[in-house]
């Protein structure tokens, strides 16, 4: 089995390596930038500021993760070069080795060197495709109001309760790191030029295969990107993603995830399942709150991601607290539970789903 190391620290990058037992790969650490120090949590164990001496700890892999805390692709660039040089392999993540290539940052790489990124499914269009198949297990999509603010993580917690409660759940995970625990990824046909409707067709066949293929009792989808606009420059491709997942597979619950909120304010989140009723035709079944902060950048284009401490989320005064919403802050591991608990309880009693 590979022995791997992960690049850079982000939220991500640790709920890979907290649920390192269900890799493919044997992680050993976190490389982390000097400069996010003040940001790395000191519970988190296997954090390393320095290039580790590879040969001596036995170090055969590298995967580097999306840059999501705006750091300069140099210095992606010279770990991967320091990987090269030592003989490591390097599995970078689809939208970060697109960025490194628009800007010719692998250009000077050696043309034998053992890089790769981590593939999307693949999976064919050429059947006729103007027909739905119905999903005959329950859905549970996890969505986000923007990029960077959880899903992830609620996704991997959310198979685990599921499992827990001796149910096999099949997941299609938002971000492609979800390869590395087992769970599926997107095809590439949604990152294509083609129409929306042939993407909805598509993902409909795809995950009508991945049901009659696995016979699983529930199939988990996080959706990549944001439901709806940010700003007028940041549009998070207008839901285009939520749209084509909720009119494929009419998700039987979501779960809606946002960035940080220090306020819990019941008719935001009323509001927010009213949107995703009437537009992606889904009931939203709880809300997490993520400790990851999002603020447009300077120029209004961007996403700037701030990492906030479990222990500043847990001094508001809505943490830990039970509400009609089921709105939870994902630090609160003991309220997450106890929304996934009710979730998976919620479709135990509609036994024409689950069993």
């Amino acid at each position: 089995m590979k022995k791997a190391i992960i690049f850079p620290y982000t939220a991500d990058a640790i709920t890979l390596f907290e649920n390192r037992d269900d890799s493919l790969i044997h992680i050993d650490s976190v490389l982390c930038f000097k400069e996010d120090l003040r940001s790395v949590s000191q519970k988190v164990e296997g954090i390393t500021f320095d290039m580790p001496t590879f040969e001596k700890r036995g170090i055969d892999s590298i995967i580097i993760c999306d840059n999501l805390l705006n750091n300069s692709l140099s210095a992606f660039q010279k770990v991967i070069f320091d990987g090269v040089k030592h003989g490591l392999s390097i599995q970078i993540t689809p939208y970060l080795y697109t960025q490194l290539q628009q800007f010719g940052l692998l250009d000077p790489v050696p043309p034998q060197s053992n890089i790769s990124t981590i593939s999307l499914e693949e999976f064919c269009l050429d059947e006729p495709l103007p027909k739905l198949y119905p999903i005959n297990v329950p859905v549970i999509a996890v969505m986000g109001l923007t990029p960077n603010s959880s899903k992830f993580d609620v996704q991997v917690e959310l198979r685990k309760t599921f499992s827990d409660a001796g149910y096999k759940a099949t997941v299609i995970a938002s971000n492609s790191l979800g390869k590395l625990l087992g769970m599926h990824i997107y095809p590439e046909f949604m990152f294509s030029d083609h129409s929306l409707a042939k993407k909805t067709y598509g993902f409909n066949h795809y995950v009508n295969k991945l049901v009659k293929d696995e016979q699983p009792d529930v199939i988990i989808i996080g959706i990549p990107d944001g439901i709806i606009p940010y700003n007028q420059k940041i549009h998070n491709s207008f839901g285009e993603i939520t749209s084509i997942v909720c009119h494929a597979v009419h998700p039987d619950f979501s779960i809606l995830t946002s960035g940080f909120l220090d306020v819990v304010n019941q008719d935001y989140f009323s509001q927010l399942k009213l949107l995703c009723r009437y537009r992606f035709d889904t009931e939203i079944f709880a809300f997490c709150i993520s400790n990851n902060k999002i603020q447009e950048n300077d120029t209004g284009d961007g996403y700037n991601t701030y990492f906030l401490s479990n222990e500043f989320a847990e001094s508001l005064p809505g943490f830990g607290k039970e509400n009609i919403y089921n709105v939870f802050y994902n630090s609160d591991h003991i309220g997450r539970k106890k929304a996934f608990q009710k979730l998976v309880e919620a479709l135990e009693s509609n036994v024409n789903p689950i069993c």
